[in-house]
């Protein structure tokens, strides 16, 4: 019987022993694994602030979103993702990761970041608007100013037209409002009348005063 209980403690020490190599062995190697993952997530980030640097955002982003594969609540790679996406002008994609971020991770860093670059869009949208009311504006004065040189060309062309007839003394008007009656004209030049036949078109028949007045 003794010699059977010696044997049961050996096996238990045994599998005691056993099972604590297992136990060390699992966490050498989560060790390991944290320290691989860690070192990847580092040469990520590093990889997506030298690319910021360089101003190759498409290859920041891609460097933040593989950081991101490897820990999914990296604030720095959410924060660096935003931006380069802000620098490529994307903001609705940098707004949209912000709040994911935010959602992954709490971050009082990463909640402040989207205050601020809501406030920067809301200043640009005010200032496109303000830049658009002043073009308008200012289209309208061109409109304006284009109008009043047009009325001041009339006018001095109504001017030089009146200024015109003062200098030669004649001020046409028709024939009725002349007092006159319409008649045949009473030649006494052959000459005279053979030249208004030809200007008249008219060869038969009396030349009418109205024909010759409204030449005039």
């Amino acid at each position: 019987m003794e010699q059977k209980k010696t044997i049961n403690k050996k096996l238990i020490a045994i599998i005691a022993g056993i099972a604590m190599i297992v136990c060390i062995g699992v966490v050498v190697s989560v060790i390991v694994i944290s320290g691989n993952s860690g070192k990847k997530l580092g040469e990520q980030l590093e990889l997506a602030e030298r690319y910021m640097d360089e101003r190759d955002y498409k290859a920041a982003i891609a460097a933040n979103e593989a950081a991101l594969e490897i820990d999914p609540k990296c604030v720095e790679a959410y924060l660096g993702l935003a931006e380069a996406y802000e620098e490529l002008g994307e903001y609705e994609e940098a707004v949209a990761i912000l709040k994911d971020g935010y959602e992954a991770t709490e971050s009082e860093e990463i909640e402040e970041a989207l205050e601020e670059l809501e406030e920067y869009l809301e200043e640009l949208i005010q200032a496109a608007a303000i830049e658009e009311a002043e073009e308008i504006s200012q289209d309208n004065a061109e409109i304006s100013q284009d109008n009043m040189e047009n009325s001041q060309e009339n006018a001095d062309a109504s001017q030089e037209n009146t200024d015109a007839s003062l200098q030669t003394g004649v001020v046409f008007v028709p024939w009725e409002e002349a007092g006159l009656e319409d008649d045949g004209m009473n030649w006494q030049d052959e000459n005279l009348e053979t030249a208004m036949r030809e200007i008249t078109g008219i060869h038969t028949g009396a030349i009418m005063l109205s024909d010759v007045w409204d030449m005039t």
